[in-house]
């Protein structure tokens, strides 16, 4: 997911029609941040290091976009999905939309 939102970024912040990006997610879901599941000690630090890094890359080139990033905020954001909406230049957040950061619960390696 990481890669794919970093790949559209990339293209639309090269576009020189692009006057303004907009996050937004289909579902009651904004994002979920990492998937717990896959970051187990069978991968190993270094895959964990690469998926941090990576999530650290993505929201620092949102807030180095040339044209306004805004967050369209519906559901629930947690985790990194709050480090995302962060990022943004903007956030909009309906009614139906919930933040949590769970990871300052369990440790600060938990957030990018």
């Amino acid at each position: 997911m990481l890669e794919s939102l970093s790949n559209a970024l990339e293209k639309e912040s090269k576009d020189k029609e692009t006057r303004v990006i907009i996050l937004a997610a289909e579902g009651p879901v904004f994002s979920s941040g990492h998937n717990l599941k896959e970051l187990t000690d069978t991968q190993g630090q270094e895959y964990h290091t690469k998926v941090f890094n990576k999530c650290c890359e993505v929201m620092t080139f949102i807030q180095d976009v040339p044209v306004p990033v805004i967050a369209e905020v519906k559901g629930l954001a947690t985790a990194a999905g709050c480090q995302l909406v962060a990022s943004c230049d903007i956030a909009v957040a309906a009614d139906t939309a919930q933040f949590a950061t769970p990871g300052c619960r369990m440790s600060s390696d938990f957030m990018c």
